[in-house]
């Protein structure tokens, strides 16, 4: 809305300020009310945990990609090998 007129943007803020001043609070991590967070998940993720979760998650993935190709793979051979004996039979 304001990406190619920052400084309307910034001129609107410093008018809107002193009248949200009161209601705000320099904590960064203050409620605005509680019930406002209720039904949030209040979990912090550092950053230090998240390259573990993102090794985890690679870990999975890489996982269930290699069952998936063996179970195509086990498909294609058992199809192959009725396909033979059916062929065997019939001739």
């Amino acid at each position: 809305m304001y990406d190619d007129n920052l400084d309307k943007l910034y001129e609107i803020m410093k008018r809107l300020e002193p009248r949200v001043r009161p209601y705000m609070d320099r904590d960064v991590l203050s409620r605005i009310t509680p019930d406002a967070y209720k039904h949030n998940l209040e979990i912090i993720v550092s950053p230090d945990t998240a390259p573990r979760y993102v090794g985890v998650l690679l870990l999975a993935a890489g996982t269930i990609a290699a069952i998936l190709i063996t179970v195509v793979y086990l498909y294609f051979d058992a199809f192959s090998g009725l396909s033979a004996a059916l062929s065997r039979i019939l001739s």
